[in-house]
């Protein structure tokens, strides 16, 4: 955390030099595009410094925290009203994201997790956590595994590969878990994760998978039309056949 000399207080990151591992024009790289990136749902980058020993991105700071913490620590509770808009300005950040490089290499992905949603002063969700897509090796050799565990697709798991049906899967896994209050990471992978627990139950149970921190809210026609149809979007975003997922900009 810092202070511009105007007043304005940001947020400071310094990276790990494993990170880039001194690779100086990959920060670059990732650096020009951040900066360009403008998306109200998006955290912004006001500059970076660079040095050989020393690599630092000068972030918009976001003062309530992350989703992760808002959805699941103890004594801590959102109300439907602000999951709906969050999981809509989370929605709108990656079709804007999706739309300025359709048709070209998708060069950024975001590290989709709750722990990665920041909330401003007005819950309004601000995505962080962005890395560059590797390139393809030309062997065509499996690389690592980068995902972030339950909310990747299992093709990408295998592969390695991260493509725009994948984040679309990505996102719908996070609508689930804002829906339901269950981590990602904590669903049964051999039943097919998050998204594998909720078909079991919707359409006839879908009740019993919302989340009961939501308490009345379920109560309300509005807000329990509203669940449903979240949980039907996110079914359908992480459906296990890419080419039968969403754009970001249909969803």
């Amino acid at each position: 955390k810092g202070v511009f000399t105007s007043g304005r207080i940001v947020a400071v990151k310094r990276l790990r030099p494993e990170y880039y591992g001194g690779n100086v024009k990959k920060f670059d790289k990732e650096r020009r595009i951040l900066i360009n990136v403008k998306h109200p749902n998006i955290v912004r980058v006001y500059g970076t410094c660079c040095t050989k020993r020393l690599k630092v991105l000068v972030l918009q700071y976001v003062p309530n925290g992350t989703l992760d913490i808002k959805l699941h620590q103890s004594g801590s509770s959102l109300h439907w009203s602000s999951r709906i808009d969050i999981a809509a300005g989370i929605a709108q950040a990656l079709a804007y994201l999706h739309g300025e490089w359709k048709g070209k290499r998708h060069p950024m992905f975001w590290e989709t997790k709750a722990s990665s949603v920041l909330l401003d002063d007005d819950y309004n969700a601000r995505l962080t956590d962005f890395r560059l897509a590797k390139a393809k090796p030309e062997d065509n050799t499996k690389t690592p595994f980068s995902g972030s565990i339950g909310y990747t697709a299992p093709a990408e798991c295998l592969s390695g590969n991260r493509t725009l049906p994948g984040e679309v899967y990505s996102f719908g896994t996070l609508l689930l878990e804002i829906v339901t209050g269950i981590r990602p990471c904590d669903a049964d992978a051999s039943q097919g994760g998050l998204p594998g627990l909720v078909r079991q139950a919707f359409p006839r149970s879908v009740r019993s998978i919302f989340d009961p921190q939501l308490g009345d809210d379920v109560r309300r026609v509005e807000y329990f039309d509203q669940m449903t149809r979240c949980t039907r979007i996110g079914l359908i975003c992480t459906n296990e056949l890419p080419e039968e997922r969403p754009s970001m900009q249909n969803v």
